[in-house]
């Protein structure tokens, strides 16, 4: 079946692209909502490298990649007059394999475009259709993927950044276990792609769209999307109209994505990903969004912020005398926030919940629980 071709796909690229688990699913997620993501985050991040091995997968898509400057003109994206329409007096772009002709567009520090580009991009992004010599056409675009290393903070760009629908903000790997399979790791594209089995035609795809447009949004979670929404407003975070729409096609995809012919108040903690524009509030957003959405996940987060903490408080002792004894209180801690986190991870996974960020912070925590043994307490781990 479909759904199962994709969750082996978020599988396969999770596994070679490190801590990048969230943003994989969220590009799949994208896909089947046939809605547009940006992913924001330093240079060499793996951003190209994850949207390249999932986009890869879809036989029979074309796809186009561009890398703007503020020097970019519109012929590169959109493709240049064809020389026949000129000599009669019309402007007609010759869009063969350009952007208008594709079925996934990735366009790279999208936000250097300049107001011709930005112009053509907002109606292809947001209705799906390009103006060619005054003449709109319908595009093939299932998804545009948008990435940049910052935020926009120009006025004149808000009503793009508005049309990506999904936001992800990357970091470098955070884990040392993790930052050392990476420098043993494939580099070339093609080594992490013999990883990537997963193949699905553009009519699976097609598929699965079809399938996750009939998922049904019950009142009660219709509701809840409500008090989201008010609880944000109370807090002055105010996403567009445009927005609270966009996100119910968003979790029709994601409950589709769990099995799910129903979406659950498990599905809204994609939510996470859609209300915050500066990524300062994004912890905000999650806390709201959790408490109504998963409150598993709230505590799960809860537990791993207080091993963080007092992991900082840590590293920061001299004192040699002082340092032991600190690394026990503080590996007691790690151990118990460690019991609880596999708790809630099983109870969750029990009741169909995604858990994946869960076990991201498991892994984390795993990696500070060894640090104190191996480096503070010289236990053999």
């Amino acid at each position: 079946m479909v759904r199962e071709k994709l969750v082996q796909l978020r599988k396969e690229v999770s596994s070679v692209v490190l801590e990048r688990s969230e943003e994989i699913t969220g590009l799949i997620v994208a896909l089947v909502a046939r809605k547009n993501i940006f992913i924001v985050g330093p240079k060499g991040t793996s951003k190209s490298l994850m949207i390249r091995l999932v986009t890869n997968s879809i036989t029979g898509a074309r796809y186009f990649e561009r890398l703007l400057t503020k020097f970019s003109v519109p012929d590169e994206l959109f493709g240049p007059p064809k020389i026949s329409a000129l000599k009669n007096d019309s402007y007609e772009r010759k869009i063969d394999g350009r952007l208008p002709d594709v079925h996934i567009g990735f366009v790279d520090e999208v936000f250097k475009a300049n107001s011709a580009i930005l112009n053509s991009l907002l109606r292809i992004m947001n209705e799906k259709l390009f103006d060619n010599d005054g003449q709109p056409m319908k595009v093939p675009l299932e998804m545009l993927v948008g990435a940049s290393n910052e935020i926009p903070q120009d006025e004149s760009l808000a009503a793009m950044y508005d049309r990506f629908h999904l936001r992800f903000r990357v970091n470098d790997i955070a884990e040392t276990a993790n930052f050392i399979l990476m420098l043993k790791g494939p580099k070339k594209f093609e080594d992490f792609a013999k990883h990537v089995t997963v193949k699905l035609s553009l009519d699976e795809l097609h598929q699965a769209q079809a399938e996750a447009e009939m998922v049904v949004i019950p009142d009660a979670v219709i509701e809840a999307i409500a008090t989201i929404r008010a609880t944000l407003a109370q807090q002055s975070l105010l996403p567009s109209a445009r927005r609270w729409n966009e996100a119910i096609e968003i979790i029709k995809a994601k409950a589709w994505l769990q099995g799910r012919a129903e979406a659950t108040m498990n599905d809204l903690d994609v939510l996470v990903h859609m209300l915050w524009e500066d990524p300062q509030h994004k912890s905000m957003v999650q806390g709201v969004v959790l408490e109504v959405a998963n409150p598993l996940l709230k505590q799960a987060e809860e537990y791993h912020d207080a091993v963080q903490v007092a992991w900082s408080q840590l590293v920061k002792v001299q004192d040699d005398k002082e340092k032991i004894n600190k690394a026990v209180e503080v590996l007691a801690k790690v151990n118990d926030a460690m019991k609880r986190l596999e708790k809630l991870r099983v109870a969750g996974e029990k009741d169909g919940m995604d858990m994946t960020r869960v076990e991201e912070y498991q892994r984390v925590d795993a990696e500070v629980q060894r640090k104190i043994q191996r480096d503070y307490l010289q236990i053999q781990v």
